[in-house]
C-alpha cells in the first residue's frame, strides 16, 4: 500500500533509529490504525529476549525496550525477528517448500524453511552460519571477537578490511564498483566460493529445493555464480536434485515475511483463544 527507504546507521544509538523508523512508519500509514509491526534485526532474536546481543551488531541495543517503545508509539503488538529469516519467509513460494535463504551484506546470516515453516531453533539462533568456523577464515578476527568465522571471509564487512579495497569506505561504494575495477570483482568472486563451500554442508543436511541469496553483496552476478558453482562441486550429487541457487528478491522479500509472521502471530490459534477468553469474561 506504501513503503519507504530510508537510510539508517545500525551502529547509532537505539532511540535515535527506532524513533526514525516510527515516524516515517506513521507518515505511511497516514492516520490508519495498525494492528501489528514487525522489524527485521541484523542479530539473532530470542522470542523471549534472553538471548545476549554482546557479540553482535546491536551489542548496544534493548529489545525489550525497543519493543515496548514502539509498541507505545504504534500503538499494536510489535514482533522482532532476525532480519534474513524474515526474508526466507518472505521467499517462500509453495506451502510445502523447503529453503535456505542467505543474506549477505555487512555480515552473513540465513533463514531456514522446512516443509513450509520457519526453523527458528532452541534460542532464535537457527541459521546463524556467519559464526561458523572455516578453514579459509583461520586468523582473520570477526566482529563476534573470535577468528575464523565464515563472517570474516565473506561478507562486507571482511570485503573492506582487504587492503586493495578499504579505500571505498562503505560497502555500497565498494558493491557499485563490482562491475569496473578487477581487484573487487576477484574479492566478492573469492567471497561466493567460500560461502558456497559453508552452504555445501547445508545442502547436504537439510536438502532445500532452493537457496535464495540476497543483500548488497549477495545478489551481486559474480557472487552468486561463484557460490552457485562451489555448492555443486561441493554438495553430494543426490542433494543436488532440482536444486536452484538463484538471486532473493532484497527489496521485497523481507517486508513479506515480516507481514506474515505479524499475521501468524496475531492469529496464531493460542491468541485467539485467550481474546475470546477475555471477551467472555
Amino acid at each position: 500500500m506504501a513503503s519507504a527507504r530510508l537510510p539508517i546507521q545500525i551502529s547509532q544509538p537505539q532511540e535515535g533509529v527506532a524513533g526514525a523508523v516510527v515516524e516515517e512508519s506513521l507518515r505511511l500509514l497516514d492516520g490508519r490504525q495498525p494492528v501489528g509491526a514487525g522489524v527485521g534485526l541484523p542479530a539473532p532474536v530470542d522470542p523471549l529476549h534472553r538471548l545476549g546481543l554482546e557479540r553482535t551488531v546491536l551489542a548496544h541495543w534493548d529489545l525489550q525496550r525497543l519493543q515496548d517503545v514502539m509498541e507505545a508509539r504504534l500503538d499494536c503488538p510489535v514482533l522482532l525477528e532476525n532480519d534474513a529469516r524474515s526474508m526466507a519467509v518472505g521467499e517462500v513460494r509453495e506451502p510445502l517448500e523447503s529453503l535456505v535463504a542467505v543474506k549477505v551484506s555487512t555480515g552473513v546470516g540465513s533463514g531456514i524453511i522446512v516443509r513450509g515453516a520457519l526453523v527458528r531453533g532452541a534460542h532464535g539462533a537457527a541459521g546463524d552460519i556467519g559464526h561458523v568456523r572455516i578453514p579459509e577464515a583461520a586468523g582473520r578476527r570477526c566482529r563476534c571477537g573470535r577468528d575464523g568465522c565464515l563472517a570474516a571471509a565473506a561478507s562486507g564487512r571482511a570485503l573492506l578490511a582487504e587492503p586493495d579495497l578499504a579505500g571505498y569506505g562503505t560497502l555500497r561504494r565498494l558493491v557499485d564498483a563490482c562491475g569496473s575495477d578487477p581487484a573487487v570483482r576477484s574479492a566478492v568472486t573469492e567471497a561466493g566460493r567460500v560461502l558456497g563451500r559453508a552452504l555445501a554442508a547445508t545442502v547436504g543436511t537439510l536438502n532445500p529445493g532452493r537457496i535464495a541469496v540476497g543483500g548488497l553483496v549477495g545478489v551481486l552476478p559474480d557472487f552468486l555464480a561463484a557460490c552457485r558453482q562451489q555448492i555443486l562441486d561441493d554438495a553430494f550429487e543426490p542433494s543436488l536434485v532440482d536444486l536452484e541457487v538463484v538471486s532473493a528478491d532484497s527489496r521485497t522479500a523481507t517486508a513479506v515475511g515480516l507481514c506474515k509472521l505479524v499475521e501468524e502471530s496475531l492469529y496464531a490459534p493460542e491468541r485467539v483463544e485467550q481474546l475470546l477468553a477475555q471477551r467472555a469474561g
